[in-house]
């Protein structure tokens, strides 16, 4: 290998090791946690009640399980008198039954057993209630942002002292929208112990309890089940059983019935219209004779003397 004046020195500069090269640097990953974070803050708040509901019809109408069979919590035959009319589905197609609101489009009829909408209606419906559920919840942010303009206009723009230890000047009224803290776990029970003393013998009695531990709080409900608690079910009509070939005109919806006559009036006492009846005839019949003795020598008539001669 030829060498050179350059290869080869005394300088101290001719002593230093290159550094690394210089090359782009390495993405570094992104940590996704912040953003799953952020997003799971965003969609924190609670939906209302409304948005369940229309977002509970869409589930139950996307399950094609749901289509053929019925409500296995028995559906209301109510027809719209304890409730109100099914918004959807107001009657069967096929029996007829009305259906309140209380059975749900996507399971078929309570009565017959029939889907209450065919294929071509689900999926119409189905894009109904997907934009009613992007209406409803664009009014309920549009009424959130409102409320807490409102606030803000009401408190102004001087911090308030809080009860936090943080410190944190967050307007009251903007403390009600955040989530609420956790309350803090409660201590053990204590055993204490009490010194007495007896007026009458001058002993000292020490005496120790521990007082009973709080009972546990009873978990609370949420709204769909405090709706459905709070719902009435009406159950079907009672089988009717069916009339024999001999009695086909008897009814059998109220049980055994049995025919009793009126008692027949007392012999003594007679119809008052029995008795003008019979009156009028005897006046009729004495008017006849009266005349027949005033005018005895007066010719029959015509009519009267034929039939007397035939």
């Amino acid at each position: 290998m030829p060498t050179t004046a350059w290869v080869k020195s005394g300088l101290p500069s001719d002593r230093i090791r290159p550094g690394p090269s210089r090359t782009t640097p390495s993405p570094r990953p992104q940590d996704n946690s912040r953003s799953k974070s952020g997003g799971k803050a965003k969609d924190a708040t609670p939906k209302s009640f409304e948005v369940r509901r229309l977002e509970r019809l869409v589930a139950g109408l996307r399950n094609e399980r749901n289509r053929g069979t019925k409500d296995p919590k028995g559906g209301c035959f109510c027809q719209a008198r304890s409730h109100i009319l099914s918004e959807h589905t107001p009657n069967c197609l096929s029996c007829g039954l009305v259906l309140c609101s209380i059975n749900p489009p996507y399971h078929a009829c309570p009565h017959c057993g029939t889907p209450l909408l065919s294929v071509v209606a689900t999926e119409e419906l189905l894009s109904l209630l997907d934009l009613r559920i992007a209406e409803t919840i664009a009014k309920e942010i549009e009424a959130r942002e409102r409320e807490i303009e409102e606030q803000r206009k009401a408190i102004g723009a001087f911090p308030t002292l809080g009860a936090s230890v943080s410190g944190s000047s967050t307007p009251v009224g903007m403390r009600s929208s955040s989530p609420a803290l956790p309350p803090p776990p409660s201590a053990p029970p204590q055993t204490r112990k009490v010194l007495s003393l007896n007026p009458n013998t001058k002993k000292v009695t020490i005496s120790s309890f521990q007082p009973a531990p709080p009972k546990p709080a009873t978990p609370t409900m949420t709204d769909d089940e405090k709706e459905e608690a709070g719902v009435i079910r009406i159950g079907p009509p009672p089988k009717r059983e069916p009339p024999g070939p001999a009695k086909s005109w008897r009814e059998h919806a109220g049980g055994r019935m049995l025919y009793v006559r009126p008692p027949p009036p007392p012999k003594d006492v007679q119809n008052p219209d029995q008795k003008g009846k019979q009156k009028s005839r005897r006046k009729r019949g004495g008017e006849k004779k009266g005349q027949a003795k005033k005018n005895p020598n007066q010719p029959p008539e015509a009519g009267r003397s034929s039939v007397q001669q035939s």
